[in-house]
């Protein structure tokens, strides 16, 4: 039985797992257990966290995040294989608690061995189709700390919806963030998805760069890493837009330069397409440098953030998916594109040397890169060579597994090539869709 009067004994290399494991007590058992640096291997009423190879005779796992949780009379310790595993084994211990705040209360005497099947657990969360806001986010951090999973996939870019600050780019997110109704599209996106006719409906928003700070560190401390996810070079429509109103404001003050510096649409574009969303000017152009600039800019400020929370951005997402077929086809730029490349014979060569051009850019960065099953194949059956990658690492989230279209089998066909494929099914794992294959 625990109660207020035990202590927690904690080596110091995991004193904010053991301050996590006091927030925790407190807020059960409405007094906050006393913190005490140092193992005290034969004290009674303690709580012991350390990081080792041992428990008593129990070997700990050697696996990454593994742990072993002890539970007697007068004495509970948990031995992680890292910081991470004892932290999950302070996570096995909280789940042995009642819902409901107790001033003291029962755990069962026991012994558990604990090591992850799966070291990619991840979490996918869309806002930018409506944003949620932060507490939202935090919130959902720490229900996924509570099921030990450690990685949120976060989408922050859509056709509906631009969601996180970029420093020196303010149409992102003063046009990208918000829907109303304004058909020049030069204060906000057009309205989608019942968010109404003004800029205070539901689903607008963003984070700011202190948010996502914020978030980052939140998260980190509780052993999840977040992917941030900026879709491209379709579903980009708010991208699109903004950059487009971003040239017009810069034009009209006469700096042709800076306005076309990040520009992502060919004006003269004449390409005729529909995405699923029955979208028809929502590609990147991928044939315009100013592109590439954009993508640059965008990695380097993720990069800045993350260094100012005191973490590294490791993995680059760049969404790939669903771009319309036709876009494209008739852009002069691609046109000039085409005939002055060599390697590009033709307007099917144009994906997969964006891919190229920006896994080339996040390597430099020295980042892995991610993307959407679709993103990084020609078509249902082939891949593109895993070879042109300059990362060490390219990650592919396999989602479009329908048995009746025959493309049930992309994990295996991506995986065979050499990619790290995340298991992200749309029959099983989307929480939006009907949990049944048919």
């Amino acid at each position: 039985r625990i109660d207020a009067q035990w202590q927690i004994h904690f080596a110091g290399r995991v004193k904010n797992e053991a301050e996590y494991l006091q927030q925790r007590l407190t807020d059960v058992l409405g007094q906050a257990p006393q913190l005490q640096v140092g193992i005290s291997e034969r004290k009674a009423r303690t709580i012991q966290v350390s990081v080792g190879k041992q428990l008593g005779k129990n070997k700990v796992p050697e696996t990454p995040e593994s742990y072993v949780l002890e539970i007697t009379a007068d004495q509970v310790t948990i031995v992680g294989s890292d910081n991470a595993g004892a932290f999950y084994g302070i996570q096995s211990l909280l789940s042995l608690f009642p819902a409901e705040p107790e001033s003291s209360v029962s755990v069962p005497q026991l012994l558990a061995l604990d090591s992850p099947r799966a070291e990619w657990r991840g979490m996918h969360y869309d806002m930018g189709r409506n944003f949620h806001g932060k507490d939202v986010t935090l919130r959902l951090i720490e229900q996924m700390s509570r099921y030990k999973l450690n990685k949120l996939h976060l989408h922050l870019t859509e056709d509906e919806g631009w969601r996180l600050e970029i420093p020196g780019l303010p149409e992102l997110t003063d046009i990208g963030a918000f829907r109303c109704f304004d058909l020049s599209e030069q204060n906000c996106l057009l309205t989608q998805l019942g968010t109404g006719p003004s800029r205070d409906g539901s689903g607008n928003g963003f984070y700011s760069v202190d948010d996502f700070i914020e978030i980052l560190k939140f998260a980190a401390a509780r052993h999840i890493e977040v992917v941030p996810e900026i879709d491209m070079p379709g579903h980009a429509r708010a991208a699109v837009k903004a950059m487009e109103a971003r040239y017009k404001r810069l034009m009209k003050d006469g700096k042709k330069a800076e306005a076309e510096q990040f520009l992502l649409s060919d004006p003269e574009d004449k390409s005729v397409y529909m995405t699923v969303q029955n979208y028809t000017d929502n590609s990147m152009n991928v044939c315009m440098e100013s592109s590439y600039a954009f993508v640059d800019k965008v990695i380097y400020e993720l990069q800045q953030m993350y260094r100012k929370a005191g973490l590294k951005l490791n993995i680059f997402h760049m969404g790939g998916d669903e771009v319309g077929v036709g876009s494209w086809e008739k852009s002069p730029a691609c046109q000039q594109f085409i005939a002055k490349t060599d390697g590009i014979s033709g307007v099917a060569d144009l994906k997969p040397w964006f891919v190229s051009r920006v896994s080339a850019l996040a390597s430099k960065r020295e980042l892995a890169i991610a993307g959407w099953e679709d993103g990084l194949m020609y078509d249902a059956n082939n891949t593109f060579n895993r070879a042109q990658f300059a990362n060490d690492r390219v990650l592919a989230n396999a989602w479009d597994n329908i048995w009746e279209w025959d493309v049930a089998d992309r994990a295996y066909r991506l995986a065979n090539a050499g990619y790290e494929v995340i298991l992200s099914h749309a029959t099983h794992l989307y929480f939006d869709h009907p949990y049944e294959v048919n």
